[in-house]
């Protein structure tokens, strides 16, 4: 069973369409995921990347610089101001404005625009990243689940093997 997602900019919407899980980053709760049949609810984005998983076709992920996300009645509505589709970040674009963040806030460590600006720049580095993580493993004929070594380890979460100083279980 599927649900009826549209990611919506002022400008646009940037995607439309039916898709079997949603998953997003909450202020609020962390990361959360959405399915068919989910409760209403109502959540206000963090700065991060927003997967989604259509019936038969590969994820597609945005970086979103928050927001909000809106369920309710199998429909999920990704409300935000910016957005940006992993398959069109201007790498190149990112890094520099991540160098010119990085050196203002090492100008003024206090600097909220400055830490803002850092982490909007990784946010679209992230979504660059994950989309070719992804192309790799699809070449390779193989799903891997990856865990992100920096995150604090989770009660119950899957450990596989160490490759390229990550941990991969294969499915």
């Amino acid at each position: 069973m599927t649900m009826t997602v549209q990611v919506v900019s002022p400008e646009r919407i940037l995607w439309s369409g039916e898709a079997e899980m949603v998953t997003a980053r909450t202020i609020e709760g962390g990361d959360i995921s959405f399915q068919t049949g989910h409760a209403p609810f109502v959540g206000a984005l963090q700065m991060g990347r927003v997967t989604i998983r259509p019936a038969d076709a590969d994820p597609i992920v945005f970086a979103v610089h928050g927001g909000f996300v809106e369920v309710s009645n199998d429909e999920v509505s990704v409300l935000s101001d910016v957005s940006e589709a992993a398959d069109q970040i201007d790498v190149e674009r990112a890094q520099a404005a991540l160098a010119v963040a990085k050196a203002a806030l090492a100008e003024d460590p206090f600097d909220p625009s400055a830490a803002d600006a850092v982490r909007r720049a990784e946010v679209r580095l992230d979504g660059d990243a994950w989309r070719r993580v992804h192309d790799v493993r699809k070449a390779e004929g193989r799903t891997w689940l990856v865990v992100d070594t920096d995150a604090p380890p989770t009660v119950g979460a899957p450990i596989g093997c160490r490759i390229d100083g990550q941990r991969r279980l294969a499915l």
